[in-house]
């Protein structure tokens, strides 16, 4: 038997019928539950069912009135399908599908004008995909079918039960019900599929579909309903608990996603995430006042107009980050993977700013090369913040630090900062001094020039290996005006200070800027 692309063959059936018939009604009885097994093939070789189907026919009554002025039938049919598996051929892997088809029940008539209605009721069916962990559970329809014309409703259906079930699910339990609708326009026939879901006790996922099947024209809308989050009541671990560091979140999110086809394919789509006032707290940062709206003019492939912008008002950590704002693209390359084009990064530190030049993210690639930008960063503040004791300084540091990203390794190469105007520098330790009080007079005359000293250079050079702790040089000309009446000192001093810590929070807020792009496209 032949339906469309799928074939049932290798049919083997035993099904025993009573017939009994008086002066109106003749009746068709089935006696005992009966099966009929086949094999199942799709023609196209898109997919292969694996093993025999069993269709196990549970209870056949039909009764017919041949004499009635026009033909009268009833029919009730109860049967259910034997569980099986599905393997879709894939790119680079094979999709596994246990589906389990459940129960259907099956009432039917012809009505005196000729017309066949019926009505029927799905349940207990079920659909595993073990290689993601992925089930649907209690999936039930209650469904009619009227041949005559107009419009009708075809369907009310539910997934009840939308489970991972990994040992730490990413998601939480979800549910799904909708319906679907046949809309009659004299040649012209399509169908609407109306759906929502979300958590058991939080409704926040719509869909509406449609399609035409005369033009073959089509279109999907997809709208998450703003989800407003709060400490005392919705966070997002109670939707993804595979997210439950992430606490104290506040603010609100929502997003959209239009599709448009015809029979070639689709057409055209577009989606948009919105951000608003978006505060959490994880173990390595918080994040405080997130804003953001994101415009997909693509979603197959995956692309965005350029500028499109993300905001935090600071990000709270070792070394606070205040105002950071990216500003990027989406771009797919000829395989169609999506890339990110950072166009820039800008964030505030020590009462100057930091920046990236433009550089091209492949999320999807464990290395990253990028150059940071520092402008009028305040020699005092981050003299404060390498934690040296007793150092201390005036003027504004300007530089590029060009870094390396390979996972969690970090090589820095002949980074160079320096200060473009003259400034002053203070060092006075008790602690230095006697540590180096038998080193000579030389010295003894190095500490007191650094008590006062007039810069007219200073550079700060970084170099930093992925085996490597990094090394930090300070180079200095100038003078102290009350020591050797003045004259003129080149010093180059080694820094063992927290300046890791520093860098920490310069890559913290490009990686921060990063893992947040990569994270859209989960």
């Amino acid at each position: 038997l032949k339906a469309g692309s799928m074939i049932a063959e290798k049919i083997q059936a035993r099904i025993p019928l009573i017939i009994s018939a008086d002066q109106s009604i003749w009746s068709i009885h089935l006696p005992e539950r009966e099966r009929v097994q086949f094999n199942l093939v799709d023609a196209t070789k898109q997919f292969t069912i694996h093993q025999p189907l069993n269709l196990n026919i549970q209870r056949f009554d039909v009764q017919i009135q041949p004499e009635a002025p026009d033909l009268l039938l009833n029919h009730h049919v109860r049967v259910a399908l034997s569980p099986f598996s599905v393997e879709i051929p894939q790119q680079n892997n094979t999709l596994n599908v246990t589906i389990h088809p459940g129960h259907w029940t099956l009432d039917g008539k012809i009505d005196p004008k000729g017309f066949y209605q019926n009505y029927g009721k799905w349940r207990d069916a079920s659909l595993n995909l073990p290689q993601s962990m992925l089930e649907l559970g209690q999936i039930g329809a209650n469904f009619q079918f009227k041949h005559t014309p107009g419009d009708q409703k075809i369907a009310d259906f539910s997934i009840d039960k939308i489970q991972h079930r990994a040992d730490h699910p990413f998601f939480a339990l979800h549910r799904l019900s909708g319906n679907i609708y046949r809309y009659q326009q004299k040649t012209q026939t399509s169908f609407t599929l109306n759906l929502t879901g979300g958590l058991p006790n939080k409704q926040y996922l719509t869909f509406y579909a449609e399609h035409n099947l005369n033009t073959g024209k089509g279109k999907l809308n997809f709208d998450l309903t703003p989800l407003q989050f709060s400490p005392a009541s919705l966070q997002i671990s109670d939707l993804l608990p595979g997210l439950s560091e992430i606490t104290d979140t506040e603010g609100t999110v929502s997003a959209m996603a239009r599709f448009n086809w015809t029979r070639s394919g689709i057409q055209d789509s577009k989606g948009q995430i919105d951000v608003k006032q978006l505060s959490f707290a994880h173990p390595t940062a918080k994040i405080n006042k997130m804003d953001t709206s994101v415009h997909f003019n693509s979603l197959i492939p995956l692309a965005t107009p350029p500028q499109q912008s993300i905001d935090i008002q600071q990000v709270g950590a070792a070394v606070p980050i205040e105002n950071l704002a990216i500003r990027f693209q989406i771009e797919s390359d000829s395989q169609k993977k999506p890339r990110i084009q950072l166009e820039r990064t800008f964030f505030s530190l020590f009462a100057g700013n930091i920046t990236t030049e433009p550089t091209l993210i492949d999320p999807f690639a464990k290395s990253a090369r990028l150059t940071i930008n520092l402008n009028e960063i305040n020699l005092g503040q981050f003299f404060k913040a390498i934690q040296i004791e007793g150092l201390d300084g005036e003027g504004l540091l300007y530089g590029r630090v060009p870094i390396i990203l390979d996972g969690k390794k970090v090589t820095i190469d002949h980074s160079h900062l320096t200060a473009k105007s003259p400034g002053v520098l203070r060092f006075h330790s008790d602690k230095a001094s006697q540590m180096l009080a038998h080193s000579g007079e030389e010295m003894n005359l190095v500490l007191q020039a650094l008590e006062d000293f007039h810069y007219s250079e200073l550079a700060l050079s970084m170099d930093k290996s992925p085996e490597h702790d990094l090394t930090a040089t300070l180079s200095l000309l100038g003078k102290n005006p009350a020591v050797k009446s003045g004259q003129l000192i080149r010093l180059n001093i080694n820094l063992t200070s927290n300046l890791e810590k520093i860098l920490e929070a310069i890559i913290q807020g490009y990686s921060l800027s990063n893992e947040i792009l990569s994270d859209l496209f989960r």
